[in-house]
Parts: C-alpha cells; sequence; structure tokens
C-alpha cells in the first residue's frame, strides 16, 4: 500500500501528532501548536534565528524578507517513498534518537516505528506512516507553528520541566547564536568556507550536514576507474575519518594473507566497531578507500566485491562511503586523485577540516619485526596517501589499541626533495683540460660526434636529448620511433655521411648494444662520448608514473615495471674502452613550464 501520511505520534504526554508532508521540511520545538512547554526546546532560541533573517530551505540558510512566526529545536524531513524522515538537531540541548543523543547540526535517519526524543529524557515521538499499519489518528500540528509561548500553568507542563541551564544562559546562548547567524547572512549566497585552523559555527555546520549525498548506493566513476558506494543514511560533514580496508577494518577468517572468497572477512579488532560509533557521535563522517586493482579483471568479482562492501558497513552498524580503486594512476592510493574527488564532488559542497581529519590504514612501510614475529609492511601506500593530501595519519594499532608510533621506512626516492645540481658531471675522460662540470652551453661539441645515452626508460633520456642536442641540429636516433636497432644503425650511419651528428636516444644497458655505434664513429672518424643518465630505478618508476597520469587518453608506449627491472639486470656501467672519449654523468633535473605538473610530480606516486 502506497504511504500517503506521515506523524510523529507522542507516546508519554498525550501531546497532539506532528504532521508531515512528503520532502517538505517542519521544524518543531516549544509552541501552542505543539503543546510543548518545557524550556529547554527553546523558544526564544528560535525567535533569535529567526529575526536574523533566515529560513531553512533546500538544505542551506537562504536570506528572506519576511520573519514567520516559528520556534523550533529540531528539523524534521520525510520522504514517503522511503519511508524515511530525516531529522537535524538545531537547539542547543540534545535529542535522543535509539538511546544515543545527538549533537547541534548533526543529522539522522529514522524509518517507521523509530523513537525520536526531542530531550535527552523527555518529549518521545513515535514515527508512523499513514497506508501502513499505524496508529489511530491523533489531533495533528498545523504546518505553521505560532510564536507564542504557552502559559506557564504548572498543571499543564509536561515531564522534565527543570531546565538545564539558567534563563541568563539560554540568553547568553541566544546572542552567540544571533552573533554567528549575523556573519552567516553576509555569505549566504557564496559558497561556504572554513577559514583554515578556524571551527565553524553550529549554524553553518547544521546547514551543510543536512544535505544527503544525491545517489545512495553504487556509482562508477568510469573515467577514474573508481567505484563509489555511499550509505543511504550518510550526512556530509567537515571532518572526515577516513580509513583503508584490508588490514585495517577487516581481515580474513582463514588467517592466509588474501581472502579466497567474498565472504572470507572477519573485524580486525573489538575495538572497530566502538571507536567508529564513537567518531560518528563525534560529529566525523566516515570514509573508506581501498585500493583493489583485481575488480578490474572480472565483473563476477565486481558483483561479489559490492555485497562483501554492503555486508561489512551493515556489520559495523554504521553510515559510510567507500571509494574503491580498482585502476591506477592518479586515482589509486598513494595518489591523491580520490581525495580531490571527495573534496569538489564527494562531500555535498561542505569544505573538509584538514586539521582534524585523519587517515588510517596499515600498509605503513614498517620493516620485518617492527613488532615481534610481524612481517614487513607489503608497501607504504597508506601512508603516502596522508603525506600527499595532508592528513594525520595512524596505523590501526595506534588508532584502535593506541600503541605508540614504530618505526618505518620511506621509500629510497623522495620527490619532495629538490638538489641545485649542475647539467653534467664528468665520470671519465680522455681529455687533460681537468674540467669536471658541464653547463647547457659547454655540452655540446663543433665538429661530428656520436653521443650514446644510456639510462632505464622514463629516465628523461628523450627530455633531455631534444631540448639540449636535436635542438642544436643534432639527429635524433630512437629505436622506438624507427623500430629496430638496425634501422637506428643505417640512419645514424646516413647522418655521419652528411658530417651531422647524432644522439642515439636508446636505454643502452650493456657493451653490445652500445658498440653498434663506438664502431660507427670509429669508421667515420669522429668522436664518441656516452652520456650515462644520473636516474635510479625508484625514480624512473616515479617519472614513468608520472608520464602515465599526465598521458592518460593519449596515444604512447606503456612501461611496466618488469621492463625496468629486465634494464637493471642487463646494465654494465660504460667504460672508456668501449671506444668512447668521455662519460659524462647527466644529473636528472626536471623543468616545468606548469606550476600544477610540479606539483603532481613532487607527490609520491609509488607505493614502496
Amino acid at each position: 500500500m502506497p504511504v500517503t501520511g506521515c506523524k510523529l505520534t507522542n507516546e508519554d504526554c498525550g501531546l497532539p501528532d506532528i504532521s508531515l508532508n512528503d520532502r517538505q521540511e517542519t521544524v518543531v520545538g516549544r509552541s501552542r501548536e505543539t503543546g510543548i512547554r518545557n524550556k529547554r526546546c527553546s523558544k526564544r532560541q528560535g525567535r533569535a534565528l529567526l529575526q536574523s533573517g533566515f529560513v531553512r530551505g533546500h538544505g542551506f540558510w537562504e536570506e528572506s524578507g519576511e520573519v514567520p512566526s516559528l520556534t523550533f529545536a529540531v528539523k524534521l524531513l520525510a520522504d514517503f517513498a522511503r519511508g524515511t524522515v530525516h531529522v537535524t538537531q538545531l537547539g542547543p540541548n540534545s535529542g535522543r534518537l535509539s538511546g544515543r543523543c545527538l549533537s547541534v547540526g548533526e543529522t539522522a535517519v529514522l524509518s517507521r516505528g523509530d523513537r525520536l526524543s526531542l530531550l535527552a529524557d523527555d518529549l518521545t515521538y513515535v514515527v508512523t506512516f499513514e497506508g501502513t499499519a499505524d496508529a489511530p489518528k491523533k489531533a495533528s500540528v498545523k504546518r505553521k507553528v505560532e510564536d507564542e509561548e504557552m502559559p506557564r500553568s504548572k498543571k499543564h507542563s509536561t515531564g522534565g520541566t527543570s531546565p538545564n541551564a539558567t534563563g541568563a544562559e539560554e540568553d547568553e546562548h541566544v546572542k552567540e547564536v544571533c552573533e554567528k547567524l549575523k556573519q552567516l547572512q553576509k555569505n549566504s549566497r557564496a559558497s561556504a568556507s572554513f577559514p583554515e585552523g578556524a571551527q565553524s559555527s553550529a549554524a553553518a555546520i547544521a546547514a551543510h550536514a543536512s544535505t544527503p549525498l544525491l545517489k545512495p548506493g553504487w556509482t562508477r566513476l568510469s573515467d577514474h576507474k573508481v567505484l563509489l558506494y555511499c550509505s543511504p543514511e550518510l550526512k556530509h560533514k567537515p571532518k572526515i575519518a577516513a580509513f583503508d580496508m584490508d588490514g585495517t577494518l577487516i581481515t580474513t577468517k582463514s588467517g592466509k594473507v588474501f581472502p579466497v572468497n567474498s565472504h572470507d572477512w572477519r573485524i580486525l579488532l573489538p575495538q572497530v566497531e566502538t571507536k567508529l560509533r564513537s567518531l560518528l557521535a563525534d560529529g566525523f563522517k566516515i570514509v573508506v578507500i581501498t585500493n583493489q586493482r583485481g575488480l578490474a579483471k572480472s565483473h563476477s568479482h565486481e558483483s561479489e566485491f559490492k555485497s562483501k562492501v554492503e555486508h561489512i558497513l551493515k556489520r559495523l552498524d554504521i553510515p559510510a562511503q567507500v571509494y574503491v580503486c580498482s585502476g591506477h594512476g592518479f586515482y589509486r592510493k598513494p595518489a591523491p586523485g580520490v581525495w580531490e574527488h571527495l573534496e569538489k564532488h564527494g562531500n555535498g559542497n561542505v569544505p573538509i577540516n584538514m586539521h582534524e581529519s585523519f587517515y588510517v590504514g596499515d600498509a605503513a612501510g614498517r620493516p620485518a619485526n617492527w613488532e615481534p614475529k610481524r612481517k614487513k609492511d607489503f608497501s607504504c601506500s597508506d601512508r603516502l596517501f596522508a603525506l600527499n593530501v595532508g592528513l594525520q595519519f595512524y596505523t590501526p594499532e595506534e588508532f584502535f589499541l593506541n600503541r605508540p608510533a614504530v618505526k618505518f621506512d620511506l621509500p629510497a626516492f623522495d620527490p619532495r626533495v629538490v638538489l641545485d645540481l649542475p647539467l653534467a658531471e664528468v665520470i671519465a675522460t680522455r681529455s687533460t683540460n681537468g674540467k669536471k662540470f658541464f653547463g647547457e652551453d659547454e655540452l655540446l661539441r663543433t665538429s661530428t660526434e656520436v653521443v650514446v645515452l644510456v639510462g632505464y626508460p622514463a629516465s628523461g633520456k628523450t627530455h633531455f636529448a631534444k631540448k639540449y642536442l636535436v635542438a642544436k641540429q643534432y639527429v635524433h636516433i630512437n629505436r622506438d620511433t624507427l623500430g629496430s636497432w638496425q634501422k637506428c644503425v643505417s640512419e645514424s650511419e646516413n647522418a655521419l655521411a652528411h658530417k651531422r651528428s647524432v644522439v642515439i636516444d636508446n636505454t643502452n644497458p650493456d657493451v653490445d648494444s652500445r658498440k653498434r655505434f663506438t664502431e660507427l664513429a670509429r669508421k667515420y672518424g669522429c668522436e664518441c662520448r656516452c652520456f650515462v643518465m644520473d636516474c635510479s630505478l625508484e625514480r624512473a618508476k616515479h617519472n614513468n608514473e608520472f608520464r602515465e597520469i599526465k598521458l592518460k587518453g593519449e596515444p604512447h608506449a606503456s612501461v611496466n615495471d618488469m621492463v625496468l627491472y629486465s634494464h637493471r639486470s642487463k646494465f654494465k656501467e660504460p667504460e672508456l674502452s668501449e671506444g668512447f672519449s668521455e662519460i659524462l654523468k647527466i644529473n636528472f633535473v626536471p623543468q616545468f613550464g606548469d606550476p600544477e605538473d610540479e606539483k603532481l610530480y613532487r607527490l609520491f606516486l609509488k607505493d614502496k
């Protein structure tokens, strides 16, 4: 049977029912219409808010020319289709829902049969929906609640008439609320923003926190290979408590490193549930961010994993927002893509308070035996993710068990470090001039020569060749472009025959790969120099990831880690005896035309 109405029925004082319309906000407090006389449902607070020139509508505070006659303690919004009522605490004296106190600005969801106490120990109402098995009708409360104080006759007062605060304290609270709303009114047409390091007003939090996510359930962020789940009861909050999932909130029941199926999980620690509920009570939104590259292999795996996530949240009995990263690149931890999505699109325009938000994860870079008989962490992705986005970081042991921090290791390559280095340094030379360092203008030869570059893929060879050599009329020889080493030799010989210098832009890891070009230089009687790119394996991985992110969607040859490891296994340090007149080390000094590119490069993009 379709729902045709909704009301809150008072169960302990014989007060009139409070009727709610579908998707129309209603505010309720002390008034003649509700029959509520308890002074903790502050009438004066309601009047103060209204005199500030604001009414509540569409999820934000909006300036109004009229001041309706209204007093209130909570705001209610019924959704007949879903059979729910959203309740937002507006008054300073907390209401209670299912035994839990609501804080100012907090929004919770009620369904049929749930009980809401407007005060922590008084004024209890039961949610009923007409069209279902509801209670008999009582006199309903009109939508317009009059701004008139009820007579103070003791025989008509409801239970709990002794206020928690004195009248003077309440007046002081009213003044404070008025001042905050006056300040908020100045910015009511613009997007709200919390100053760094400052706490937002209770009214601002209330306005934002009551805005639900537009799409509860699963959403696919196709461009980023991310699945996003939002619990129906989830609310936007400025404080974010973010968690990894595997090894942080859950572990396997089987004891294996990886789950054997979608049912192989259990809550990691007994303290997890208590801690999460405490965070919700303190006004945090729970966000889970998990890397799950294996999901990209199978749609059936994806379906099972979605079900697993929903069962975990049901077991924990918490509303949460879950980001599942199944791809690689900018939207996979430790890169910050998911957090940027949360800030820009995933938090209902509520600015995130970075000082109070935090991230918890088990991939923390801890070495073997960080705890007796414990293996080293498989990566450092969680700690690096927190570093990238600027969040306080905790391991599960630190956060849930209050254990002290332990030793950890960051990756060998730190992209944040900026060194002031010369362009090139002499490693070995047949020259006697004693020069050790070269700048751009000193790097070139006036006579015909062959320059053989040596370095990992993604070590900067092509950028260096084009910027410093090809721009000075050196012929660019590249196997990726030409297709084979034989073609590289042929094109090089053709250039040398026409007295043109060449730069061999290949990895050239061993003696045999370099010998083809030293012999060619000897054949044409010209000098042959070797330029070794000073780029470690770790930096090459970082450079490659940076390149993949920048070139996403563009045709390019991807390089995986196996190619990099292959180069390392083949590498032989170049020597003058191979036929080189000089061997230079080319320092990797990245240059950026766009500040955003440099910002990206300075982040940790690899997890170890």
